[in-house]
């Protein structure tokens, strides 16, 4: 029953000092649910959800929005 601790960090890029204004950071649950989420501000040079774990063989989703646009990633350990 080993779990790992997971860490996501959102950062500009390289050009940009800051992310955009309202970019949504968020981790799902397998049926879409949001468990946690954070908000970049103008003067943010990155965002970072709060660490999770995850037990091998276990999937989470993450999700990246700003204005009305998603994107939505699923991992498997």
């Amino acid at each position: 029953n080993e779990q790992i601790i997971i860490r996501v960090r959102i950062y500009p890029e390289l050009e940009n000092n800051c992310l955009p204004e309202n970019l949504k950071l968020a981790i799902l649950s397998d049926s879409g649910e949001t468990l946690k989420e954070v908000t970049s501000r103008s003067i943010d040079n990155f965002i970072q959800l709060p660490s999770f774990r995850c037990s091998y063989q276990e999937s989470f989703k993450l999700q990246l929005s700003i204005n009305n646009i998603c994107c939505t990633e699923s991992f498997f350990l």
